[in-house]
Order: C-alpha cells, then sequence, then structure tokens
C-alpha cells in the first residue's frame, strides 16, 4: 500500500489556509505542502540563502525571524574520516554551526513565520532535545511563548539551553518515546494545541534550506549521495524535498540520493528496507546512546521506506562502539559531534565496503548536531592529561615542544 504523503497545494495568498492542527492525513501519512507552479519558481541575488531562494515558500519571508540559520560550512575530509574511508570525495556538511547548534534551527525558522502568519503566541514541540532548544530559541526570538515536551532521558544539556531561553519544560518518565508522539499527537488536536514534531509539515519546508545550500556550494553539481542520521523522518523528508522542487524548477537534472543511517540500538526504517517490509519494524525499547534518533515507530516512515525503494537510497546502521568512534574521528577532523551524527562515519565505510558507494561516487555526511549537548557518553583518556606546576612548567613545556 503506497504512502505518499499528503499534499496540500497552495498559492502564497492562501497562506492563512494552512491551519490544520492534524500533521498526518487520515491514513497516518505525512502532511506536505506543494507550491503552486513551483516550476516558475526563480533564484533571485540577495544576501542569504533565504532571500535568494524566497520563491520556494509559501511564506513571506520576515527578516526579523531570523537568527542566521540557513548557511552552514561545507568541507572535503582531508584527514581521519578520509584515510578510514579510503575515499577522496568525502564531504563534511557542519549544521553544528545553526544558532543553537544543530540543523533543527531551520524548521524553527519556518515555523515562527506559520506561528506568526495565524496570530497565534505559542510554539510548542515534542522532542528528544534539539528541536525543543531551537523551539525555544525562535519562540524568544518572535516574542512568542514556548512548550517543550520531552522524554525523561533528554539530554540536559539541551534542556538547560531550553529552559534559560524561556520554555515550559515537560518532562515525561516515558516507556516508549514513539508511543508518547502518537499519544501526544491525536490529543493535541482535540485540545486546540498546536504541536509541531519532526514531521510538522512546516518545519519540514525549513529543512529544503539544506538543499538550496547544498546546490550553491557544488555549484549546481550536486554530490551522488547525502547521508542523514533518521528519526523521526521530517529532515531527510525536508532535504529531499528541496532537491526535488529545485529539479521542478529546472535548475537540476538528477536528484543525489539519500542515505538513511540509524543506529543498531534502534533502527526501525533500516531493518525495514533490509528485509523489504513497506513500513518500519517497531522498536519498542530503543537501546542507543545516539538520544536524538530514538523513534522506534516513526510516523509517516511508511512514506520514507517507499521513498527508499522508489529512488533507489542507500541505508545502513552502526554499533554503539562504531559510535563512539566516529565521534572521536570527526573531532580530529575539527567538528565535535553528538552521537547521533556519529553514526555517519562507519555507515559510510560498510556501504563502502560493500561496494555499494564506489570510489568515483561524492558523499556528503550531514553532521546534525554538537558534541557540548550530548557529551555523557565520551570516556576521555585521562593519562593524556599532563599535569605540572609553577616549578617545573618551563621543563614541561621543553619536553613537549621538543619535537627533533
Amino acid at each position: 500500500m503506497k504512502r505518499a504523503a499528503q499534499i496540500i497545494t497552495v498559492d502564497r495568498s492562501e497562506y492563512l489556509s494552512i491551519d490544520s492542527l492534524s500533521e498526518f492525513g487520515s491514513k497516518n501519512q505525512a502532511t506536505e505542502v506543494e507550491l503552486y507552479n513551483i516550476e516558475k519558481a526563480r533564484i533571485l541575488s540577495g544576501n542569504t540563502i533565504q532571500e535568494r531562494f524566497k520563491h520556494f515558500f509559501h511564506f513571506e519571508i520576515k527578516e526579523e525571524l531570523s537568527l542566521g540559520e540557513g548557511y552552514s560550512p561545507l568541507i572535503k575530509s582531508r584527514g581521519a574520516i578520509a584515510k578510514l574511508l579510503h575515499h577522496n570525495s568525502i564531504y563534511l556538511k557542519n549544521e553544528t554551526t545553526n544558532p543553537t547548534w544543530s540543523f533543527k534551527d531551520k524548521g524553527s525558522w519556518a515555523m515562527s513565520h506559520h506561528t506568526l502568519a495565524l496570530g497565534e503566541k505559542l510554539m510548542a514541540t515534542v522532542s528528544t532535545g534539539n528541536m525543543g532548544n531551537s523551539t525555544a530559541a525562535y519562540a524568544s526570538r518572535a516574542g512568542f511563548e514556548s512548550l517543550v515536551i520531552v522524554p525523561s532521558y533528554a539530554s540536559m544539556d539541551k534542556i538547560k539551553a531550553a529552559s534559560i531561553a524561556g520554555a515550559n519544560i515537560l518532562s515525561v518518565n516515558t516507556n516508549n518515546f514513539s508511543n508518547m508522539k502518537k499519544w501526544l499527537a491525536d490529543w493535541a488536536p482535540k485540545n486546540n494545541l498546536r504541536l509541531s514534531s519532526g514531521n510538522n509539515p512546516i518545519r519540514v519546508e525549513g529543512y529544503k534550506l539544506t538543499a538550496f545550500n547544498l546546490f550553491e556550494q557544488f555549484n549546481g553539481n550536486l554530490p551522488d549521495y547525502i547521508a542523514i542520521p533518521t528519526s523521526a523522518c521530517g529532515h531527510i523528508r525536508g532535504v529531499f524535498k528541496g532537491f526535488v522542487e529545485l529539479k521542478k524548477a529546472g535548475y537540476i537534472e538528477t536528484l543525489p540520493k539519500m542515505i538513511i543511517v540509524q543506529a543498531s540500538g534502534n533502527a526501525p526504517l533500516v531493518n525495514a528496507l533490509e528485509k523489504g517490509m513497506n513500513k518500519p519494524d517497531i522498536v519498542d525499547k530503543p537501546n542507543t546512546i545516539a538520544s536524538a534518533i530514538t523513534t522506534g515507530n516513526p510516523l509517516g516512515g511508511e512514506e520514507i521506506i517507499e521513498k527508499a525503494f522508489k529512488h533507489n537510497w542507500l541505508f545502513e546502521k552502526v554499533s554503539e562502539e562504531e559510535i563512539l568512534e566516529g565521534q572521536k574521528l570527526l573531532a580530529q577532523e575539527g567538528i565535535f559531534v553528538e552521537p547521533s551524527a556519529a553514526t555517519l562515519p562507519y555507515a559510510i565505510k560498510k556501504l563502502i565496503d560493500a561496494d555499494k558507494i564506489h570510489k568515483n561516487e561524492s558523499v556528503v555526511m550531514v553532521l546534525t548536531g554538537g558534541g557540548l549537548k550530548d557529551h555523557n557518553n565520551i570516556k576521555i583518556d585521562f593519562s593524556s592529561i599532563i599535569k605540572a606546576n609553577d616549578d617545573v612548567l618551563e621543563k614541561t613545556l621543553l619536553k613537549l615542544t621538543n619535537y627533533k
């Protein structure tokens, strides 16, 4: 059974018609916004990505709602990751440079526009932490209240960041985060609460910014593959949607292939794809240090599986040990990421070793969040920390700097 998204086609003048409190259709398919006459969208001149690609959004962009999201650095690996993979075309897309240190800011930017247009005063979300942190920051920027609902195991660093931005935090001691999200998705519309999940159709629109940014960074010659740590599915859906719209508008001829990456302790999509299933292989009790990707039964997951089969996407999962080693290798490249982003290096290694990614093909790793937001699992070799006092400081320095 196909699970293509429920499409709402709108003209910019009809923005206020997108006021449904429900994020999913009657068959649990994700709702998606399609801009009327997207084929005529043009890339303009401007100082920001938002200005240059404003024809690709159905809302009027307000400069005052931005915190500087949109652009993030793209660097070619020349160090630890390239050596691990024995591959010369690996690129690192550093989303940790966004205002609240994760890709979620692009979605929150779009949600703040939606909230303003509808005349509402509250931005609410259910999150493992990053989206809550981001929602609180963008709500504060726009002068809204914010409500952040998190599972009790969410990173305390992310909760602190949301709290200091003024959010009301509801921490739920839940046995199953996915079931809690499903219950909230049903309860919220009945109680007149707009509760944004990772699959919110407006939030997904914001993630198109990554596609537009990559289009510019590669001068229109896009990479073969884009790897994304995948949980609730909204991020990978939004990035791919951006490329689809660029193709419809005539700016690219072919679509890059996405790579779905998950932790072995919570891989409902990867397990399903490996088994040839058409719906997520539900994980009742996710068990991974990658707390940002712990949705065990993602709403809208069937559509992502369908897209993966249709477009020949790749998929892979990694162990906890591989996550920690990946985090270390990325730090040696100069980018400190949280465990969810650290799933990527060894996932790509497995795909290269299996000859699913060839030597002449390029890969972008989208590094989704910063390591300082979730660092409790990092193990430090304290023997590498050399201690000294004033009396032996010079002697110690000479020893450490004498490379001859």
